[in-house]
């Protein structure tokens, strides 16, 4: 009997175990699955933009390397709040204040949207820079914001290219409203468009705009026209394509991995040269968030020079400082700053010349 007793123990005991490990996974599964109203900020990728930008007859001449830097965005559970705590280089933000209203979705979307403008603006203002001819051509009108409680809610989204409304192709900016014209508030109209590499065609009806003076109707969009910068010289031609990050930031980047492939020689000098910042048409550099992740970014890819907008300098500043970086900190306010810095440069001598 005794035997016995000391068996049934040690099955009590392990069923205990089981369901005390049990429990716990469940536990730690259904934090994982919790959400909570906070927006994680951390230092994100450093990537070489050589792969992003092609030029027609331009050839690749860099030793060094351009590089954008990014910022990793998380949506928080539990476990991603609490860790964001005890990380120096975590930064937590209010969902409110990161989505303005909007869903994630259309947060994303709207990301891409603003990356796409800014590629054509690095273009331009790299022409601008090396004095290239160009002309600005519209490609494509697309959805920049819902407004809520129209008819254009739940059906499109930000990002969505228009095709056609009410039966009518939509070629440009005026297009929109002269597709509406002489509606009035509860007609329907078909709206084509282009969501990814899906062409769709739904139904909307027209209400009312808040806050409209006088009161019109409409089916509640923002929109903008995307352009092309065209080259007046086809060898010249510049485009980029990125699919996986967001944001105007890269835009300075850009612009320099364009002058490079135009001009003589290489402005690297030989070196990893990292940055951020919107550029302008005109060449401006206009500042951005998320730079203190930017810094620890381009430090972990070991840059030599990091250009930040000059707005955003002290914040970039203090944290090469907070984790030792020997990075130059360089501020800019326009691409010729960044060119005119990189021209001082001495080039790094090759492993060959020692």
């Amino acid at each position: 009997m005794v035997h016995l007793q000391r068996r049934h123990l040690g099955l009590d005991n392990t069923r205990s175990f089981l369901l005390g490990l049990a429990a716990s996974v469940i536990a730690v599964i259904l934090l994982a699955l919790v959400p909570v109203p906070y927006v994680v900020y951390e230092p994100g990728t450093a990537e070489d933009v050589r792969p992003m930008v092609k030029v027609a007859g331009a050839k690749d001449k860099e030793e060094g390397a351009f590089v954008l830097t990014t910022v990793e965005v998380t949506f928080a559970n539990v476990f991603k709040f609490v860790a964001a705590g005890f990380n120096p280089n975590a930064q937590l933000f209010r969902q409110e204040d990161i989505l303005r209203g909007r869903t994630r979705n259309d947060y994303s979307a709207r990301q891409k949207l603003t990356m796409r403008t800014s590629q054509s603006n690095a273009i331009e203002a790299a022409y601008n820079a090396i004095h290239i001819p160009y002309e600005v051509k519209d490609s494509a009108i697309v959805v920049t914001n819902i407004v809520p409680g129209t008819g254009a809610e739940g059906v499109l989204r930000p990002g969505d290219a228009l095709l056609a409304l009410n039966g009518k192709q939509i070629r440009s900016a005026d297009d929109v409203p002269a597709s509406i014209e002489g509606l009035s508030d509860g007609d329907k109209i078909t709206v084509k468009f282009k969501r990814g590499d899906a062409t769709r065609e739904e139904e909307i009806q027209l209400t009312p705009l808040p806050g409209s003076e006088p009161p019109r109707s409409g089916i509640g969009i923002g929109y903008a026209a995307l352009q092309r910068v065209v080259s007046a010289d086809p060898a010249k031609q510049a485009d980029i394509a990125v699919g996986h990050i967001g944001g105007p930031s890269a835009g300075l980047m850009f612009s320099l991995e364009i002058v490079n492939r135009l001009t003589a020689g290489d402005i690297t000098r030989g070196r990893i040269v990292a940055g951020t910042g919107e550029i302008t048409p005109k060449g401006e550099v206009l500042p951005i968030g998320g730079v203190r992740h930017k810094v620890v970014a381009a430090d972990r890819e070991r840059a030599a020079v990091f250009f930040v907008p000059a707005d955003n300098a002290a914040e970039a500043e203090k944290k090469a400082r907070d984790i030792g970086s020997g990075m130059a900190i360089v501020p800019v306010s326009t691409i010729q700053d960044a060119l005119r810095y990189l021209e001082s440069l001495e080039p790094e001598a090759s492993a060959e010349g020692g």
